[in-house]
């Protein structure tokens, strides 16, 4: 493997233990915007149609502050660790069986050569393991926030 091979291998490893990644990094960085917005959407639209004088509401949490309180028991980072590790072990396992095949059909010397011909059988495997990361990523990202006319 000559130099710009080896600089290659190296970007896509890199590129693909990123991406990876991604849950978990999406959980501890983001996850303070995305919480303090949706807990702001909850308590506005609890608030635009008036639930907390609703009888229903006033027996179960009562006002604005306990409701918030549920939130915020319901919506911790530790209830959406396992989710995130799950999702960051799955997709380094689609990412590694990506990785054989460009090595076993781009490297005149492929590493693992066995592995590289199964991976070859699991193209369609592949196909949907990406198409499912690319809808989760979306799913995952923030939507822009929509101005409301009340």
């Amino acid at each position: 493997m000559n130099g710009s091979g080896v600089f290659l291998a190296l970007i896509v490893t890199v590129s693909f233990i990123l991406l990876s990644f991604f849950p978990l990094i999406m959980l501890f960085v983001f996850y303070r915007t995305a919480y303090d917005r949706v807990k702001k959407s909850i308590l506005e639209d609890l608030n635009r149609h008036k639930a907390f004088e609703m009888d229903v509401v006033r027996d179960r949490r009562g006002n604005a502050a306990q409701v918030g309180e549920e939130i915020e028991t319901t919506c911790r980072t530790s209830n959406f660790l396992l989710p995130a590790l799950l999702l960051t072990f799955s997709y380094g396992v689609g990412f590694i069986f990506m990785a054989l095949v460009l090595d076993y059909e781009f490297n005149d010397d492929p590493i693992f050569v066995k592995a590289g011909k199964v991976a070859q059988e699991a193209r369609p495997f592949m196909v949907a393991f990406l198409s499912v990361y690319l809808f989760n990523t979306g799913a995952a990202l923030p939507a822009p926030v929509r101005c409301r006319s009340d």
